[in-house]
């Protein structure tokens, strides 16, 4: 049965797509699902009320796959079409 994630906005269906990628995987999906219906950013907070840790949120953006647009502001370059 897929694993479903919930926030206040709309659910977030977490499926097949999400195992085959492992954690890193499941970690994408919830970013790209996420910034995809807000123009391309996401919160902090939003990324830690889906299961992202603090850890992850970090080395994503010293990895470039969140851009700090202000604190607490992600962009994720990989929508917008944004250069790291």
């Amino acid at each position: 049965m897929p694993e479903r994630l919930e926030n206040a906005a709309a659910p977030l269906d977490v499926t097949e797509p999400v195992h085959t990628g492992g954690m890193a995987g499941r970690t994408n999906v919830i970013m790209l699902t996420l910034a995809s219906r807000s123009s391309g950013v996401v919160t902090r907070t939003e990324l830690l009320e889906h299961g992202l840790s603090s850890a992850t949120i970090a080395a994503r953006a010293q990895q470039g796959f969140l851009m700090v647009v202000w604190p607490g502001l992600y962009e994720v370059p990989e929508l917008t079409g944004e250069k790291t």
